[in-house]
């Protein structure tokens, strides 16, 4: 039986004299006995209510918050890429702070769903908490001191701006809210999201800037997963219909067309979470002819430099290289992380 109705049945009170009691509904209630998640605060109140000894309260807290540690515990995954942001430790830090116990998970779902059913009904914005709820999680000054916080985490999500609730189509806020819907009685926490979350909503978490996004970043890693040639020292392969459309966006070729000398110089235009994943390579041909000249000029060049007095002029040699756009160790990280 469960512990919470067992408590219950033990004083012979019904569901609703014990609501009318904590001043909360009948099914909140309800939903305690039934599931057992109920806040800290709410669970004293009701063994209040119950009259139990210290030894059956000591023995309730602990098997209720004890095993939805274990459960906690037992299902937490970190799949946050640590490895890509060592150099960003606020980001870190930022990441690891986005997180919603199931209490503000509560709280936040339930003023959102106020602020959302009341917009789609053209009434004011908010309607007034029911005191009940307030005083289920700890009275009206705990809850305003619970929606701070919740929304130093998330933004001001109460906020009366058109352009927020529509930005990007899909804002940070209605996700996480969503998240709820589909999760009820859960947490949040966004480094335990998965994967595909993870990328796609780093940059909605408040103060990320979009020189960390990474909602692309695997695409363009398997883009180069196997190294592409972009181009030599004397002709660049950018125009070439066969590259990838992710290598054209990234690559450019610098160099000045109306010079007669003009040769390729090539850069790459990346964040700098991309640049830790991605770089240009160049590597010195290895063509026949090329090979050849190069082995003329190596001996005609330790010749001159053993008697320059016997040459008129010293030898000269252009190297050649071929160039190339691959992955990082980390990239090579990333993209394994991102497929585990």
């Amino acid at each position: 039986m469960n512990t919470l109705k067992k408590l219950r049945d033990e004083t012979g009170m019904t569901q609703e004299a014990v609501a009318e009691k904590l001043e909360v509904s009948v099914s909140t209630l309800q939903g305690w006995e039934r599931t057992e998640r109920i806040p800290k605060e709410s669970l004293h109140d009701l063994l209040d209510v119950y009259g139990v000894d210290q030894k059956t309260r000591d023995k309730t807290v602990l098997q209720i918050f004890g095993e939805r540690r274990e459960e906690a515990d037992e299902a937490a995954v970190d799949n946050f890429p640590y490895f890509l942001f060592e150099d960003w430790p606020a980001i870190i830090d930022k990441v690891k702070h986005t997180v919603l116990t199931e209490e503000e998970m509560e709280i936040f779902g339930y003023t959102v769903y106020l602020a959302k059913v009341n917009k789609k009904n053209d009434s004011p914005c908010m309607w007034p908490m029911d005191y009940s709820f307030i005083r289920e999680y700890g009275g009206s000054f705990a809850v305003q001191q619970k929606i701070r916080h919740i929304k130093s985490i998330i933004g001001n999500y109460e906020e009366k701006n058109e352009s927020y609730y529509h930005q990007n189509n899909d804002p940070f806020v209605d996700i996480i809210y969503q998240y709820g819907v589909e999760n009820p009685d859960k947490g949040f926490s966004f480094m335990q999201m998965p994967v595909e979350f993870i990328t796609d909503n780093l940059i909605r978490i408040p103060d990320i800037s979009k020189d960390y996004d990474i909602s692309g970043l695997y695409q363009l890693c398997k883009a180069v997963e196997k190294p592409i040639h972009v181009g030599t020292t004397d002709k660049s392969y950018l125009d070439e219909e066969d590259l990838p459309e992710e290598i054209c966006d990234i690559i450019q070729d610098g160099s000045n067309r109306w010079r007669s000398d003009n040769k390729p110089e090539y850069t790459l235009n990346l964040s700098a979470i991309e640049k830790k994943c991605i770089e240009l390579y160049k590597q010195e041909s290895d063509k026949e002819d090329y090979l050849q000249l190069k082995e003329q000029y190596m001996s005609d060049r330790k010749a001159y430099e053993a008697h320059p007095n016997l040459y008129d002029h010293e030898p000269k040699f252009e190297f050649k290289y071929d160039y190339w756009v691959k992955l990082t160790d980390l990239g090579r990280e990333y993209i394994k992380w991102y497929e585990k």
